[in-house]
């Protein structure tokens, strides 16, 4: 008998076989999941605005972001500009509550529907007109642009940036002079 038991190698290999199909089959179920921003409200005022959108390391979940709580460096990655999009949908009528805004991440920028969704591809500008003030102005979903703020790293202050960069500049500058002999006792 070997180290791989009594019956050698020919089990694992019909197993394998036998269940090879049925899991790639799920792993591209599972690849193909729906990538939506959605504009939503829980209400008629600015302050009940929603933006949905994937998150940052599993793209099957799906993030609900109050929109007026959007603030610092949340305002440069991809929830806040899904919030200013919504937002500015909103400001010039988009009544969120009865007709959610909704559009497919597959293949942004690009024109054109996602058919397996129904929804239109999500493009970086989207035209709307106020009746209110007679304005025509651009909505940008910038999505393209920024990073999930989860997957962004540690951000330090800006103080901590300066010290950080000065000590690494004398580090630096003293290696160099000890090994050139210019600096010594």
């Amino acid at each position: 008998m070997g180290r791989r038991g009594p019956w050698g190698v020919a089990p694992l290999l019909l197993v394998l076989l036998t269940f090879w199909p049925e899991a790639m089959a799920q792993k591209e179920a599972v690849m193909k999941v729906a990538q939506h921003v959605c504009c939503t409200a829980r209400g008629p005022l600015r302050k009940d605005v929603l933006a949905t959108l994937p998150e940052a390391y599993n793209h099957s979940a799906i993030r609900e972001v109050e929109c007026v709580g959007i603030d610092g460096v949340e305002h440069i990655k991809r929830m806040g500009t899904a919030c200013s999009y919504c937002l500015c949908l909103f400001d010039d009528g988009a009544d969120f509550r009865t007709a959610p805004d909704c559009c497919s991440l597959n293949n942004f920028g690009t024109p054109g529907m996602d058919f397996r969704t129904g929804y239109p591809i999500c493009q970086k500008y989207k035209a709307t007109y106020n009746l209110a003030s007679n304005t025509v102005r651009s909505c940008e979903l910038r999505y393209d642009l920024y990073p999930f703020l989860a997957a962004a790293s540690p951000q330090l202050p800006g103080l901590a940036h300066g010290a950080l960069l000065a000590a690494t500049v004398l580090a630096a500058t003293a290696a160099a002079l000890s090994q050139s002999g210019a600096y010594s006792d």
